[in-house]
Formats: structure tokens, sequence, C-alpha cells
């Protein structure tokens, strides 16, 4: 459990990054700050590829976390970069975020 412990704080942590970089702005302002939207897609990137270094039991034992999303998430970013779009960026960073940072945080608690 103790890697899992660190992935999840890796996971953790750049959630929370992402939380910081996009709660005071809009999207519009997102749009265009070009360095917001490279450590927003960077941490989602590390998220991803943290998540597929969990053991499969870890990922079992908590089944509300989209896992397998966050790593096809960060598979389009690196792979199909071209294909980016920074709505879905946004409503992931806004929407789904937050709800992830509480449930890593139980995870973590209960560890």
């Amino acid at each position: 459990m103790k890697t899992d412990e660190i992935f999840l704080t890796h996971i953790l942590t750049r959630c929370q990054k992402i939380i910081s970089v996009t709660s005071a702005m809009s999207y519009d302002e997102f749009l265009e700050n070009q360095d917001a939207q490279d450590v927003v897609i960077r941490s989602f990137e590390i998220i991803g590829e943290a998540t597929t270094h969990l053991s499969e039991k870890c990922r079992d034992e908590h089944p509300g976390i989209p896992w397998r999303e966050m790593k096809q998430f960060r598979n389009v970013l690196i792979h199909q970069y071209f294909r980016l779009d920074t709505r879905q960026v946004w409503s992931v960073s806004r929407n789904d975020i937050p709800e992830i940072v509480v449930q890593i945080q139980k995870i973590l608690v209960s560890s």
C-alpha cells in the first residue's frame, strides 16, 4: 500500500494544482492564458500516469473514482495533443477534479 500512497499523493497534489490555477479565472481567461493551460494539461498527464502505477487492488477498492477515464484522458493529451479540446480540459478541471480531491483525501486518511 505504501507505493499506492505515493501515487495517490501525486494525484492529489496535481488535482490541487489544477484547482489552484483554474479557480480564480473564467474559461475565456483560461483560453487566453497558455501558461495556465500548460500547468493544467501537465497535471492531467501526471494524474493519468500515476493511475497506471496504482495497484489493481487499490483501483478495485475504489470503483467510484474514474481511474480508466483518467488514464485515457492522459493518453489523448500525450498522444493526440492535436485533438486537444480546451473546453473539455476546462470542464474536467472545474467539475470533476474537486470531487476526485475529496475521494483521494478519504483514501489517504484511511490508509
